[in-house]
Parts: structure tokens; C-alpha cells; sequence
């Protein structure tokens, strides 16, 4: 059950306090995550929109991977917004900062016709889930009218998980130039690529040869290996070592003047497959607790490929998503990568659309949706998705008449 409690909670969770006064005893920490054990990763299993932009209400689950999709408009990026105001206040930023910061600042955060924001979330840690709920008043100077956590012992974990928020947004036209090479931790504009690839090659060869074998199948198998050019001031820009479809060695392309889109993919690839030394995130609140599993946010991961490429990524994100090292969410708008979604992935792919009558965003899985199995009968997702199917509203129960025309079953 939560309780509501003092607004200086939020301070708390900022400067990952953990012996706060107790405030609920229901839940009680272990052994193991008091000492700080290795295999115990807090990671952020759901946020909650109750009150947030076009969101009433709502729920986003996490899980390793998370496939958000949806019509523009719909409000997959309010939903990721909600993520950066969480993770904002927990790495130590004033609240009326990360609303300032927020795409249509504090006021527009309030759902239309409001002036009050609710958000939370749900960490898990060794088996045990910590909601932190918080309702904002956005009326004149924000502040904290309210919120609640199920356990004290929770508020380092919370904050652990929400600090490991990694929000990449690629910019080629700032990977293209020399950079310090001791600059390894990748940060969200992408900006220090060459730095973290030279890095990843010497520390983590595994992870480095994924970024070859990556931009080699994306090439069309003309990139047979990454090297790297270094200046007096050890500055350091990466260069692709070419060769003919007959094996001749063709020269080489430095970054400056790699493609728009493979600088992006490389960028990804690169953060998919990086440790969490090598992402610009915090330090843990604390010696005494453990990293969290590191959250990785991509909008429009598909941006700048060619839809018979956009499989290419979804494979990498795919595989890194069943090593349990970080959890990813994806937002896309590619029917070709959602056609490659297929099998289990389809209960990891969310849609969200606006409710008709309302006009406020809702999230549904894929699977819930109204004529789900009709469609997938029809034709693959993204074939559906490009035809303006499966893109809401959710049904009350699951549609198996497409199953039944399928099987011959009357009813």
C-alpha cells in the first residue's frame, strides 16, 4: 500500500538517501541488496502516466526490450518525456529545471485544462518492487504537492535505476571529427563515438567485433574491419577499412565521411553493446549500492536506414536484450522492422494510439488489440501497421474470429 509522505522525498531519492526515516515497513530490503551483491541490478519495470501531457490513466511496461510504436501524434514521445522528468529529478536536477527542460515546459506538461502532473514508476530489485509516485503542481513556481514510496529502504534503489536512464539521440553531423580518446563514456548526442569505438576495441574486442561485423552487413559485406587514426594530441577518429566485392583492398573512409545513416546505426550499435562504464551515466548514489541495469532510449531507431536494413538492428537490439544487461525501449515508425518482429516479439511491441472519444493517448500490447488475429492472418505487422491496422483502439476481449475462419469453427 502507499502512503503519502513529506515532499522532501524527491530531495531524498535526488541524493539517494537510504536511512531515511521509515516510512512503510511492508516491504523489507534483503540481505543481498544491503551489501550490494552483483546479481542484484535495480532496473524500472513501468511508469506510470496518470496525469501527464496526453496521457490519463496509463501504464508503459518495460521489459528487456520494448518496441513502442504508433501514428504520429499518437504520443510516444510524451511517454518518454515522463522518463526524463523521472530521471531527471533523481540525477539531482530542480524540478522547475527538468520542466523548463521538458518539450512544452511545465504547463504543457499538465494534461489540457489541468495544472497538475502525476507520474511514477516501479523499480524492481531482487524480487522486491518500489513505486515512487509524485503529483506536481504546476501552477505558478512547480512544486511537489505529493508523493508516496512503498519502502524507505527503496529510495537508493529508485534512484539507482532512474539515474541509468540513457537517452540516445545521434547527431552525425557532431560524430564526423577527431575527439580526445580519453572521452570513452558515449554520450547521448554521440558526439565521442570514435573515443568509445577506439576504447571498446582494446577493453571489449567481443563487443567491437559486433560493431565491424555491424557496419560490414550494412555495407553489403565491403567493410572487412574498424581502424583508427590518432593525432599528436592523441585525438582519435575511427575509419572504415574497405574492399572490393572481389576481396581487394579499396582504401579506407574516415567518420568524416561515413554516411548519415551507418554514423547513426554505429552509434546504437555502440550503445547496445557497451557496458555501462562506457555510457556517460552517474555514478551509483553510493559505494554501498549496486549499478542499475542501464534503461537504453532510442527514438526512431530506424532513422537513416534502408527498410531492407531495418532487420539489421532489430537483430542487434534483440540479442543484447536476452543478455539481461540493460533493458532497451524503442520507438519506430518502420513497417519493415516490425515485419521482423515476429514470434515472441509481438508481446514486446506496444501501441499507442488516442482514444476517439477523448483524445487522450493510451498504450496497449500488440496482442490485445481489436482484430489482432485477423490481422496477423492477413498479413505481417508492419504490412498491417503501413495499412492503417493495428494501430488501436484496444478490445475488451481478444478477437479470435480470424482464428476461427482459419480452422472452419463455427460459433
Amino acid at each position: 500500500m502507499d502512503v503519502a509522505v513529506a515532499s522532501d522525498l524527491t530531495e531524498e531519492i535526488r541524493r539517494g538517501v537510504d536511512d531515511a526515516a521509515p516510512r512503510i515497513t511492508e516491504v523489507r530490503l534483503t540481505e543481498e541488496i544491503r551489501r550490494g551483491v552483483d546479481d542484484a541490478a535495480p532496473r524500472i519495470t513501468e511508469v506510470r502516466l496518470t496525469a501527464f501531457k496526453s496521457f490519463r490513466d496509463e501504464v508503459l511496461p518495460l521489459g528487456p526490450l520494448t518496441i513502442l510504436t504508433g501514428l504520429n501524434g499518437a504520443g510516444k514521445s510524451n511517454a518518454l518525456d515522463a522518463i526524463e522528468v523521472l530521471a531527471g529529478l533523481a540525477s539531482g536536477a530542480s524540478l522547475s529545471f527538468v520542466l523548463r527542460e521538458t518539450r512544452g515546459g511545465a504547463e504543457g506538461s499538465a494534461p489540457h485544462g489541468t495544472s497538475r502532473i502525476e507520474l511514477g514508476c516501479t523499480v524492481e530489485l531482487d524480487g522486491a518492487g518500489y513505486r515512487w509516485d509524485l503529483t506536481i503542481d504546476v501552477a505558478g513556481e512547480p512544486r511537489v504537492a505529493r508523493e508516496s514510496l512503498t519502502a524507505a529502504t527503496g529510495i537508493s534503489a529508485v534512484r539507482a535505476a532512474l539515474v541509468g536512464v540513457f537517452h540516445l539521440d545521434p547527431i552525425p553531423a557532431r560524430m564526423r571529427q577527431f575527439v580526445p580518446a580519453h572521452q570513452v563514456r558515449l554520450r547521448r548526442d554521440a558526439d565521442n563515438l570514435s573515443a568509445t569505438m577506439a576504447s571498446l576495441s582494446e577493453q571489449h574486442p567481443g563487443e567491437f567485433n559486433g560493431l565491424v561485423a555491424l557496419a560490414d552487413r550494412l555495407q553489403g559485406g565491403r567493410v572487412p574491419g574498424i581502424d583508427f587514426e590518432r593525432t599528436t594530441l592523441d585525438d582519435v577518429m575511427f575509419t572504415l577499412r574497405e574492399r572490393s566485392a572481389v576481396g581487394a583492398d579499396t582504401g579506407s573512409t574516415p567518420a568524416r565521411e561515413v554516411s548519415d545513416g551507418l554514423l547513426r546505426v554505429l552509434a546504437v550499435g555502440c550503445a547496445v553493446g557497451a557496458t555501462r562504464d562506457h555510457l556517460d551515466l552517474p555514478a551509483p548514489p553510493h559505494p554501498g549500492v549496486v549499478s542499475a541495469r542501464p534503461l537504453l532510449v532510442v527514438e526512431e531507431v530506424e532513422n537513416g536506414l534502408h527498410p531492407s536494413q531495418a532487420g539489421y538492428v532489430l537483430d542487434l537490439v534483440r540479442d543484447a536484450a536476452t543478455q539481461q544487461t540493460k533493458s532497451i525501449l524503442l520507438t519506430t515508425h518502420s513497417s519493415a522492422l516490425l515485419d521482423d518482429a515476429t514470434g515472441a516479439l509481438n508481446d514486446d511491441i506496444l501501441v499507442c494510439y488516442r482514444a476517439p472519444a477523448t483524445g487522450y493517448s493510451h498504450i496497449a500490447r500488440l496482442p490485445e488489440l481489436e482484430g489482432y488475429l485477423d490481422a496477423m492472418i492477413s498479413g505481417p505487422i508492419g504490412r498491417n501497421v503501413a495499412s492503417g491496422r493495428l494501430t488501436g483502439p484496444i478490445s475488451e476481449e481478444i478477437d479470435r474470429h480470424g482464428l476461427d475462419d482459419l480452422f472452419g469453427i463455427d460459433r
